[in-house]
């Protein structure tokens, strides 16, 4: 296979080691899209973890927020421990970005798990 004067016609020989063309402005949007710039990355916040005590009829108690997993999960265990399983009361951590979401969907019942059964 011979390679065209014009150099339209690139064969394998003529591509190794060589980058598909692109334009210093396509590269920059390229970077853009995966990289946020010093701005972007200022405002980006870290969901929290909110910590909850659930009382029968489901309501809800804001206890904490924590923007560490350990901490909440920490705080969590602690109050479990310490209440009496007759009583009803839970305690649980949800990931969410505000805590209006977080009450939204602890308010939501959860389905009993089944195991092994399709």
């Amino acid at each position: 296979m011979q390679a065209r004067q014009d150099g339209l016609d690139l064969g394998p020989a003529e591509l190794r080691g060589t980058e598909p063309p692109c334009s210093e402005s396509m590269s920059r949007h390229l970077r853009s899209l995966t990289q946020p710039s010093e701005s972007q990355s200022e405002n980006i916040q870290a969901m929290p973890y909110f910590v909850y005590k659930i009382s029968p009829p489901r309501q809800l108690e804001h206890l904490d927020t924590k923007e560490r997993y350990q901490d909440a999960r920490e705080i969590v265990r602690g109050r479990r421990q310490n209440e009496p399983r007759e009583s009803g009361i839970e305690y649980r951590l949800i990931f969410a970005k505000q805590q209006g979401e977080a009450e939204r969907l602890l308010s939501i019942p959860r389905d009993e798990r089944v195991i092994g059964e399709d």
